[in-house]
């Protein structure tokens, strides 16, 4: 398997620099990118977003509520060092701080 493309070193991005980037790449240039946090939509297993919720908001049919569960997106932001250090302090595996963004070569 070919190694995947990356796209944009984002440490330092302001939130807006990232989100437009994770949502159109580095220069604006994919029209539609899936990312991790669209799979559990993709599987019907999110509880804040549908299916079709997440193909209207691709298709640019609806703007997504950034304001739905807020406070717990704010709080994993600030809490994945913490988890982290305690997963590899746990496990004894490595973790490495990877600030890029990746694109599946395909």
């Amino acid at each position: 398997m070919a190694a995947p493309n990356i796209l944009c070193n984002t440490k330092g991005m302001d939130r807006s620099a990232w989100l437009a980037c994770r949502a159109h790449g580095p220069d604006g240039s994919i029209p539609i990118a899936l990312g991790g946090s669209d799979v559990a939509a993709i599987f019907g297993l999110s509880p804040w977003k549908t299916p079709l919720e997440l193909w209207m908001e691709k298709k640019g049919l609806l703007v997504p509520d950034d304001s739905a569960n807020a406070e717990q997106k704010e709080m994993g932001h600030l809490l994945e060092p913490i988890v982290a250090y305690w997963y590899g302090r746990r496990t004894g595996n490595t973790v490495l701080e990877d600030t890029n963004l990746y694109q599946h070569t395909d």
